[in-house]
């Protein structure tokens, strides 16, 4: 480091005696040749982000494809179900509709064939192997909705041919009405079926999982080329100051000023009002553009780091910081889970609990204040630190606890009802010790040992 400062004052003593116009034109041509060379490196910035925006639609294009594709697959399946249950024929209007003009399913996969290029054509694949599955979910549907049609009721004219055609094995034909309506949801809701149904679920599942491998790959090649470019860059504009800093003590006013104060913003890291010569404002501009960028990105990760990636609440190293900064002697901690998470998982899936997981976050947001922090701590358990609270407001935080609950208890958007156990400690209360979150957590066990949906403040019987 030494010989290099060594390398640069040496000609800065030379210059001292030279003709402006040598050192002019010196000088020139450094900040041109350094210039170019960051207009280039902007224009590589600027496409490689041109390309990491273009995988990005064709990922969201792609995401759309297979969404469509799930869409129509449920739909049918949703269908189908609700016929052989209520015996209602709009139910089976749908079904064909979808059938033959929705085509959501067909439509999803020729989007994905079209966005997708070679490299993910196993992802493709996948969805093709989940609309064979599909198609032989098509041939038990229309089996199960002929044994409900003549179980209800319901008239050859009133049904589609799909349906009114299908000719049913003779030991079947035999059953009563109550018995062609049972074995119809047998074939619906019975394990086979779901076997079928799994298999949908898995191809749309893994042709996710091999789109979003391939676009990550792409967008960190990207990343990785960007990075190295900004470094470039950064070592360009070094360059370049050290040269505006030499130049500054042979030109005028106007040029040493700006380049003076560019000097001193640059080290603080703060936006520079593009001033002075043309190379000036070509420096300032794509210095702050990175600025920007990197600004950008440290939010991000500043976000991501202290908040839960499902819900949007704060996370459990939130909660930590919270807790150091909040005034301790005067807050209501409430440990939270959902009741029977579990088996909401097992009977209706995970996509289905992280959908009720959110909801319990949503309702959470309306519940409490803003000055309240509200964090998932992991899994389905939830924390809320209620702030400038005692114990005197103990019936206030069982009430609200209860209107939680009542929100949640009632199904919506198709998700299941739940609702939570919650564990309440106050900082003032009988034996906090400071130890809030383990009283509170023991609380909750209490609570959880009441039954579903109880509140237990500590220190209360």
């Amino acid at each position: 480091m030494a010989e290099k400062q060594e390398r640069v004052q040496l000609p800065l003593h030379g210059l001292m005696g030279a003709e402006l116009r040598t050192t002019s034109r010196v000088f020139l041509g450094v900040t041109l040749a350094v210039t170019v060379l960051l207009i280039f490196l902007d224009i590589s910035l600027d496409t490689c982000h041109r390309q990491i925006t273009s995988v990005t639609q064709q990922h969201m294009q792609a995401m759309w494809a297979i969404n469509e594709f799930g869409q129509g697959a449920e739909g049918l399946t949703s269908n189908a179900r609700s016929f052989v249950v209520t015996g209602d024929t709009s139910y089976l209007d749908n079904y064909f509709y979808e059938v033959h003009e929705g085509q959501k399913r067909q439509r999803g996969l020729s989007e994905l064939d079209q966005t997708l290029n070679e490299d993910n054509s196993s992802a493709y694949d996948s969805l093709v192997e989940g609309l064979d599955a599909s198609n032989a979910l098509v041939e038990v549907e229309c089996h199960a909705m002929r044994l409900a049609q003549l179980g209800f009721g319901v008239s050859d004219e009133e049904v589609p041919s799909e349906v009114s055609h299908y000719v049913l094995p003779d030991d079947e034909q035999a059953l009563d009405s109550d018995g062609m309506c049972l074995r119809a949801k047998d074939l619906l809701f019975g394990e086979d079926y779901r076997s079928y149904q799994g298999l949908v679920v898995t191809s749309v599942d893994s042709c996710f999982a091999k789109l979003n491998d391939t676009s990550s790959q792409e967008v960190k090649q990207l990343s990785n080329k960007i990075a190295r470019l900004t470094e470039a860059q950064t070592v360009l504009l070094a360059a370049l100051a050290i040269a505006v800093a030499l130049e500054a003590a042979f030109i005028t006013t106007q040029i040493r000023l700006p380049l003076s104060k560019m000097a001193e913003l640059m080290g603080t890291k703060t936006p520079i009002e593009p001033a002075g010569a043309t190379e000036l404002r070509l420096i300032t501009q794509a210095y702050n553009e990175a600025l920007e960028r990197t600004e950008r990105a440290h939010n991000q990760l500043s976000h991501e780091a202290t908040h839960d990636a499902l819900t949007g609440l704060k996370n459990r190293y939130a909660y930590g910081q919270f807790m150091n900064e909040v005034d301790s002697e005067h807050i209501a901690l409430l440990v939270m889970d959902v009741d029977r998470f579990k088996e909401i998982n097992d009977a209706y899936g995970h996509d289905v609990g992280d959908l009720v997981l959110m909801r319990v976050a949503e309702v959470l947001r309306q519940s409490f204040r803003s000055v309240d922090a509200i964090c998932r701590m992991g899994g389905d358990e939830f924390v809320v630190v209620m702030t400038n609270t005692d114990s005197s407001m103990a019936d206030l935080v069982t009430e609200k606890m209860t209107q939680v609950n009542e929100m949640l208890r009632d199904e919506k958007d198709g998700l299941p009802g739940v609702t939570l156990s919650t564990g309440v400690v106050f900082s003032d209360g009988v034996a906090a010790d400071g130890q809030v979150f383990k009283d509170a957590d023991l609380a909750l066990y209490r609570a959880k040992a009441s039954g579903n949906g109880k509140c237990c403040i500590w220190g209360r019987e």
